[in-house]
């Protein structure tokens, strides 16, 4: 139907974005009405995301079109706004942002630097940014989910964990089932995500290299690059920020601390 109001390939994407947005506002409309409060956050979210994506969008044709050396300052700086946005949801936790942008940065540079070595990614920016902001969102939102199961499971398991301390466990051992529960309830999604590859999923970027004439193969299989790389660095992200943590949730008398 846009179509038939306009030939404008810019009309066209703003018309769809716009029918979109309408979408999900009404989404979150009804979940207001039920007593589900996301239509204000949700909404921001949609249009601070609106915003971000035009922004960056044409930020990048100058990254692309520039010097190589400026692919690590924009993967830098996105890993600093991630780490605001998780930090925001376990606020409460102490040492958080150190925690998160260090395990961000340490779980990303790691892949990055081995996949750059290997040749599984190519060191052009136009792969770099991509897959690196990839490989950085989902850190975040694997560590955020992590973090936050944690601090739940302690507040829960609280009597547990002193229990243990009085009978002579160290803290890593009186927690340790608390960051296991953590860690694996962080990677479900992505877990999930793995399993339903090719089948309940087919990514946006197999799709597009299937749609600029690529062999359906090798898509599949440099999709399936990208997909085992966010497992593996959520993996490793959302482990390293939990064990950074531990340390900080007890004082120098292995006591728990409240959080």
């Amino acid at each position: 139907m846009i179509h038939y109001i306009t030939q404008d390939p810019l009309w066209v994407r703003i018309f769809q974005a716009s029918g979109t947005m309408l979408l999900v506002f009404l989404a979150l409309f009804v979940a207001h009405r039920f007593g589900i409060k996301l239509l204000r956050e949700g909404g921001l979210a949609l249009l601070r995301g609106l915003l971000q994506v035009v922004g960056v969008g044409l930020l990048l044709v100058a990254v692309f079109r520039g010097p190589s050396w400026l692919a690590p300052i924009v993967l830098l700086c996105m890993m600093g706004i991630g780490t605001q946005i998780a930090s925001s949801r376990v606020h409460k936790l102490p040492r958080t942002r150190t925690i998160i942008f260090s395990s961000i940065l340490l779980s990303v540079g790691v892949s990055l630097v081995l996949t750059l070595a290997l040749g599984i990614i190519e060191t052009r920016s136009t792969a770099m940014i991509p897959i690196g902001s990839m490989m950085i969102a989902n850190a975040m939102n694997t560590i955020s989910l992590a973090l936050e199961r944690l601090q739940g499971e302690i507040k829960s398991h609280t009597g547990q964990i002193e229990a243990a301390l009085s009978l002579g466990a160290s803290p890593a051992q009186a927690i340790a089932p608390m960051i296991q529960t953590a860690v694996q309830a962080s990677l479900i999604p992505r877990i999930d995500t793995m399993r339903s590859l090719g089948i309940v999923w087919i990514p946006g970027l197999m799709t597009g290299m299937l749609l600029g004439g690529e062999d359906p193969l090798r898509s599949a299989l440099y999709q399936f690059v990208i997909v085992a790389l966010i497992l593996g660095v959520g993996a490793f992200a959302s482990l390293s920020a939990v064990l950074m943590l531990r340390p900080a949730l007890f004082n120098q008398a292995e006591q728990l601390l409240e959080n």
